[in-house]
């Protein structure tokens, strides 16, 4: 399997900008799972998971 990184975005409210990881299908009607990390952790600790998920056809948001 080759590693493809998750592509960085980023969104807006106020004074309050939030980024995530996203990774997989683009197609709305893909599943959608979010993998929230806990304190301390970052979306990175996700990424080998997300891969996996991705290559079932998963969408995966990694805030």
């Amino acid at each position: 399997m080759t590693h493809k990184l998750p592509e960085i975005r980023s969104v807006q409210n106020g004074d309050a900008v939030i980024a995530y990881a996203v990774t997989g299908p683009a197609d709305p009607a893909s599943r959608t799972i979010c993998l929230i990390a806990s304190t301390g952790r970052g979306a990175e600790d996700f990424f080998h998971l997300a891969e996996h998920l991705a290559a079932g056809g998963m969408r995966v948001v990694m805030p």
